[in-house]
């Protein structure tokens, strides 16, 4: 007698082979999601980890360099923080060589240099970056620092008026931050001085003292040169007016205490 085809018995088969297959691809997939998991623990390690499959990429060199920057001003007293300075600059250097009109890697690079007391190095990047993109104000307000630095100051006050023109003219991305604002009219308030233009350097000062209402700084800093050049009343008068507006600034309360002695109050 022929034999019967039991159909039931061979479907249950393949049921069973077919979950056992789907079973090993969801292990494979469960592994390789969990292992990328852990690459997404920190940018660090996302960047770090995806560097290798794109080594040629000047954005990820400066980003690696970034992120790296970023750690280290969360944690300033970590051991390894000169390691990780290594590793920011070879970063930096490595997109620069890869990209040599890349902007923003040569600013990164040569704030690094400026960092580690490299004037040279920096200008040579800083004026790089001027040749790359001469609109930017921050190529130039960072060579009129280093002029400050070296003492040129007429250089000095030449390089930060440009950049704050240009900043008035450029492109909304390419506008001065607050923190590089406030850095360069506090430059360029000592320069003036400086050089004897006193009056130019109290309204640079008190432009700023205005524009950033509740900081303090520029009253401490134009009391300070004040002091230095021996008018101790208009000192006084600056740092009370400082005191007033920022109350919690140590600085401006210990200029304030310092001529009150020296005046006899």
């Amino acid at each position: 007698m022929k034999p019967k085809f039991n159909a039931a018995i061979f479907s249950g088969v393949s049921n069973v082979s077919f979950l056992a297959i789907n079973l090993v691809l969801l292990i494979a997939f469960f592994g390789k999601t969990m292992m990328r998991n852990k690459d997404w623990k920190d940018p660090v390690t996302l960047i770090t980890n995806t560097l290798p499959h794109a080594p040629e990429n000047a954005a990820l060199h400066a980003i690696y360099a970034a992120e790296w920057n970023k750690y280290l001003q969360a944690n300033p007293n970590t051991k390894n923080a000169a390691e990780i300075r290594n590793k920011i600059t070879a970063a930096q250097e490595k997109a620069i060589k890869i990209y040599p009109r890349y902007f923003n890697a040569i600013m990164d690079l040569g704030s690094s240099y400026m960092q580690q007391s490299r004037l040279e190095d920096s200008k040579r990047l800083f004026k790089q970056a001027r040749a790359v993109n001469d609109a930017h104000p921050l190529s130039h307000l960072y060579l009129g620092f280093i002029a400050l630095q070296e003492r040129r100051n007429e250089d000095c006050i030449t390089l930060i008026t440009t950049a704050l023109d240009k900043n008035e003219k450029c492109l909304e991305a390419y506008r001065l931050i607050d923190f590089n604002y406030k850095q360069a009219l506090i430059f360029l308030g000592r320069a003036y001085a400086f050089t004897g233009q006193m009056n130019r350097a109290k309204t640079t000062l008190e432009a700023g003292n205005n524009r950033f209402p509740g900081d303090g700084d520029f009253m401490k800093i134009l009391g300070g040169l004040q002091e230095q050049q021996g008018d101790l009343n208009a000192a006084m008068e600056s740092y009370q007016r400082g005191v007033t507006i920022d109350q919690n600034n140590k600085e401006l309360r210990a200029g304030l205490e310092r001529l009150r002695s020296r005046l006899g109050e």
